[in-house]
């Protein structure tokens, strides 16, 4: 295709092209609405500087880039004497990093009559359901020449995502929105598709959040109760200590014991208010990592409780068995003596 061709197709399709606001004219070839991942692009673009302009594209460094796979950039200059360059040349920056990317600088070459560029690769992947990404963008200096986007689906992960919500949906609305979606995507109006699926995703995620956040306050609520019974049983070793203060030979230790439970419980229970305010502000990772601390804690506790409680009633049972024999061992004596004053008595009166 000569030139004048060439020139006259770019200008019909000149309405896809995104310009600067520089004096230049910009034309393109055409794209599709949708691209699949890994498609072919070869992608043509042609800027012309306006009557009187043609050293306004001299004495500038260009950067072109391209996020298509295993991608190429051609740039054809053609300067207003018909001379031809070329880039890249082994003196320009040539690098494929997230990309690729060429830099060259263009000195004054007494003006331009055409820059033509040329980008051919593959559509890159997305883990997104649909996506734009950059087909093009020429810089001149700090000036944005042209910029073209492309949408990319992923119609496995959308179709994927639609089957999958289909069993989490929470409401019957959710799934006939995902009926419509289905028949957009079917259709190949991919965005359409997507703005519904996004309306249903959000859907589900409130409420998801709604069932965490009942499910942990229950937790939370039942943790709390059973932080209730304990602190029952410690207040019922604290009174027994006093009670007893002068009784317990190991009053001292025991006492210490229940000062650690008391500031063990404590801290429990000042970490469930925590809980209680991340919960209302949503933070229901940090709530669910704190009760699960919380529930490991009071087992701990529990076990604590209970050790004391056991040795304070066994120390108990062994001072009532004492007492028991010592009353018993009176008893004895006392029933002795009787015995004997008795028999005295009979001996006296058979005398």
């Amino acid at each position: 295709m000569g030139r004048a061709p060439l020139t006259l197709a770019t200008l019909l399709i000149l309405s896809v092209c995104t310009a600067s606001a520089i004096s230049v004219t910009v034309s393109c070839s055409s794209t599709k609405d949708y691209y699949l991942e890994g498609e072919y692009i070869l992608f043509t673009v042609d800027i012309t500087p306006k009557s009187g302009e043609a050293k306004s594209l001299c004495n500038l460094d260009y950067k072109i880039n391209t996020s298509l796979d295993s991608a190429g950039i051609i740039t054809e200059i053609e300067s207003v004497d018909g001379d031809l360059i070329l880039h890249p040349t082994p003196e320009d920056m040539y690098i494929g990093d997230s990309g690729t990317t060429l830099k060259f600088f263009l000195p004054e070459i007494g003006g331009v009559d055409r820059i033509t560029v040329k980008v051919f690769g593959h559509v890159p992947d997305t883990s997104d359901r649909i996506k734009n990404v950059t087909l093009l963008v020429i810089r001149a200096d700090a000036e944005k020449l042209f910029e073209k986007n492309i949408t990319v689906v992923n119609t496995q992960k959308f179709y994927r995502d639609m089957k999958n919500y289909e069993t989490e949906a929470c409401t019957k609305e959710d799934k006939e929105k995902l009926d419509e979606a289905l028949l957009y995507y079917n259709d190949r109006e991919y965005w359409k598709a997507e703005r519904i699926v996004s309306e249903v995703e959000k859907s589900i995620a409130e409420c998801r959040f709604q069932e965490r956040t009942k499910s942990l306050e229950e937790k939370h609520d039942d943790l709390k109760d059973k932080l209730s019974d304990l602190r029952k049983d410690i207040t019922l070793i604290g009174v027994n200590l006093e009670l007893k203060k002068n009784k317990l030979e190991n009053y001292d230790r025991l006492k210490s014991q229940y000062v650690n439970l008391t500031s063990e419980y404590e801290t429990l229970d000042k970490t469930l208010d925590d809980v209680t305010e991340l919960i209302d502000n949503g933070r229901l990772d940090d709530a669910e990592e704190k009760l699960d601390w919380i529930e490991d804690a009071m087992a701990s506790l529990k076990a604590n409780v209970t050790s004391l409680l056991t040795e304070m009633k066994e120390e108990d049972a062994g001072k009532d068995i004492w007492f028991w024999l010592i009353l018993a061992g009176c008893v004895a004596v006392l029933l002795g003596g009787v015995v004997i004053y008795i028999i005295r008595i009979r001996r006296r009166d058979i005398w």
